[in-house]
């Protein structure tokens, strides 16, 4: 009877600091906007699973969004669109490892030449590389990145399919 009762002490007390720690990740996005899995672990002490169990828990209950790595608040004062909260976590996510991208992009135009027709995906890498390509002759880019197209369009010696 007594090991039962323990039992039942350790999952209401689990169940607690769950429920806090899950109002902290709430807190924490709603101050910074997004978060990665690997910031919460370390703010929080606990392991990414752990966060990846909230996180799931989470957005199935429509508390947030979560992404590749981690989250983003959902901010019900506000109805954004799906457009607009990507366009949102695009800009983010141009700025992020900024210095990486350019050295990526760098050595990737050295694989461009004229006349050649490239795919670059909807990545802020491939966004970075992109605004390199103004130099080239009939360069055709087939893209699936909106921010990217828009780019595009302004250099004038660039065509681009997407």
């Amino acid at each position: 009877m007594y090991a039962k009762i323990q039992q039942k002490s350790k999952e209401r007390g689990k169940s607690m600091l769950q429920l806090e720690r899950q109002q902290k990740i709430l807190d924490y996005l709603k101050e910074n906007r997004k978060a990665t899995t690997n910031e919460l672990s370390e703010l929080l002490g606990v392991s990414t699973t752990t966060i990846r169990t909230d996180l799931n828990q989470m957005d199935k209950e429509k508390l947030l969004t979560k992404t590749h790595g981690g989250a983003i608040y959902k901010d019900k004062t506000h109805d954004m669109t799906d457009l607009t909260s990507r366009a949102y976590l695009f800009h983010d996510r141009a700025l992020e490892n900024k210095e990486a991208k350019e050295e990526i992009a760098n050595e990737a135009i050295k694989l461009v030449s004229d006349h050649m027709c490239i795919f670059l995906d909807a990545s802020s890498t491939a966004y970075t590389l992109g605004m390199k390509l103004s130099g080239f002759t009939e360069l055709t880019v087939i893209t699936n990145g909106i921010n990217l197209a828009l780019e595009l369009k302004r250099i004038s010696r660039v065509s681009q399919s997407s």
